[in-house]
């Protein structure tokens, strides 16, 4: 039997200095979560991460009519034991957690799935950083979409699973897309999340049986700065960041497709629509489309406005301009989907 990563979430520090989703102190609390299984297995194991806490993590842990007790010591990651649980591709594992102790938690900030600490609904996970399934043969590949809230699924509708990486999915029967964006999530800067170069050593390097990995990196670098007092963004920096990454992940023998930065023109966010920012993103986009080293896919292209390509076009906005729809996430995914490998889509 082989253990096959089914689910990921990419995890953050609760006390770094900016949050878009508050921290939270849950011990005495229950935890109510559910993820979605991204392929069939016979048994699955959850595993914890307490790698930001600063005190153990215990847990008593529920999943069907199994119950567990998980301690994971500070500043470290858990893999619990097999439990006898037959899972099919997309079915949803709900995962009851009674924190007994617990330092500030180690947390996704935005998992587009409605769970509860005790009766109050809440959209983030909590500690719980994957699961993995036991199955007889291996999945015909592994893809990670790896990037920032766009790749995350901000914008679209909550518990619909409209992200790209799970629109993706849906047309790759048997093979597994673990989505491993964070909302704020940056290239190279430490705020929101680390930095997706370091970051990576975890969420891409650290999953067992990768095959491929979909790169979408640099927005918030370019909108961000401003919002933190740093130095603008330069398309040089972002370049060397993510043709290090490309590197990294051919030697790993894993397959890299490199995606362009969407269009944010007309976006509230603070500090984001500027003329400096916009020439930032069309210096770097060139710098992608024009990439000779892997598989390019044009996000950008896919979702602009044919009359302003600095816009997203309506139909693919889901309002604030910035993060795509339901209908720009499967645009997305479909963009994805013709610059993988003929390989792997057949």
């Amino acid at each position: 039997m082989l253990w096959v990563p089914a689910f990921r979430a990419a995890m953050v520090n609760p006390r770094e200095s900016f949050a878009l989703v508050p921290p939270r102190q849950l011990t005495g609390r229950t935890v109510r979560q559910v993820v979605r299984a991204g392929i069939d297995g016979d048994q699955i194991r959850l595993r914890w991460s307490n790698l930001f806490g600063g005190t153990p993590l215990r847990l008593t842990v529920t999943v069907a009519e199994h119950t567990a007790r998980v301690t994971v010591p500070p500043r470290a990651e858990f893999v619990g034991d097999p439990l006898p649980i037959p899972v099919q591709a997309g079915d949803d594992i709900e995962v009851i957690a009674h924190v007994d102790e617990g330092d500030l938690a180690t947390y996704h900030p935005s998992a587009h799935r409605t769970g509860q600490v005790d009766d109050e609904p809440h959209t983030s996970l909590y500690w719980l950083s994957g699961v993995d399934v036991a199955r007889a043969v291996a999945p015909s590949a592994v893809v990670v979409a790896l990037g920032d809230s766009v790749t995350d699924g901000d914008g679209t509708t909550l518990d619909a699973h409209a992200t790209y990486p799970r629109r993706l999915a849906s047309q790759l029967p048997g093979t597994v897309v673990l989505d491993a964006g964070i909302g704020g999530n940056r290239l190279l800067g430490n705020v929101i999340g680390e930095p997706l170069v370091r970051r990576a050593n975890r969420d891409l390097f650290g999953v067992p049986g990768v095959t491929h990995v979909v790169l979408m990196a640099g927005l918030n670098d370019i909108g961000m700065a401003t919002l933190f007092g740093e130095p603008p963004a330069r398309a040089a920096d972002l370049a060397t960041g993510l043709d290090g990454l490309v590197t990294r992940a051919q030697a790993a023998g894993i397959t890299p497709v490199l995606g362009t930065v969407t269009p944010f023109a007309g976006t509230p966010m603070p500090g984001f629509d500027s003329a400096r920012n916009q020439a930032v993103r069309e210096e770097i986009n060139t710098w992608i489309r024009q990439y000779r080293r892997c598989a390019v896919v044009d996000f950008a292209a896919a979702l602009a406005d044919p009359a302003d390509p600095t816009r997203l076009r309506a139909d693919y906005d889901s309002g604030d301009h910035l993060h795509p729809s339901d209908a720009g996430a499967t645009t997305l995914a479909n963009a994805a989907l013709a610059a993988l490998p003929t390989t792997l889509v057949a």
